[in-house]
């Protein structure tokens, strides 16, 4: 297990580079990790005072936390538009800018899960994209990218470029290499 540190917050990694614990202000989150997925994806994220449990079919479906179910629902990148309740009631909404920093969120359901569907920090403003973080708020990695990209097409060999530069189009769930997504295949 690898740890990484900053002021309020450390991640712990599996071998895999898979996030499964994240400690923010002292209050500990473990993470249930289903690796048969395409990308791996949290099922359930505990801590001390509760537990929050995760529904897939293609894409995320559901959340429940304590006794309240919420429903996902998406636009064309897989970011989360709404959240419903059981009777089908919108309970939050969100807007985002073009490469993915929150412009709008509405209701109180604790979601970490936002923009291409991924799941996101409040606490940092960066989103998990398994090889790496990503920043909204200027549409780079912070990290250099180890893939080497596709010498046919110039832009994937930028190191720090999002979505080869077309949020609209493309998300890159690896960090590494950017894809168009289809519906119900992330």
């Amino acid at each position: 297990m690898v740890s990484a540190e900053t002021n309020n917050e450390t991640v712990a990694y599996d071998a895999a580079g898979i996030q499964v614990s994240r400690s923010v202000n002292g209050v500990m989150t473990r993470y249930l990790v289903d690796r048969n997925r395409p990308y791996a994806q949290v099922l359930e994220e505990q801590t001390d005072n509760s537990v929050a449990s995760y529904t897939f079919g293609n894409d995320l479906q559901s959340q429940k936390r304590g006794t309240e179910n919420r429903y996902f629902h998406y636009d064309h990148l897989g970011s989360t538009r709404h959240l419903t309740d059981e009777s089908e009631t919108v309970t939050d909404a969100y807007d985002y800018h073009a490469f993915g920093e929150p412009l709008s969120v509405s209701g109180g359901t604790l979601n970490p899960y936002l923009f291409t569907g991924e799941q996101h920090s409040p606490e940092t403003g960066l989103v998990y994209l398994r090889a790496r973080y990503y920043s909204p708020g200027v549409g780079r990695f912070l990290t250099r990218d180890t893939w080497n990209g596709r010498r046919g097409e110039p832009i994937t060999l930028h190191k720090y470029l999002y979505a080869n530069a077309n949020p609209m189009v493309f998300v890159d769930p690896t960090g590494h290499d950017p894809s168009k997504r289809s519906l119900g295949k992330k």
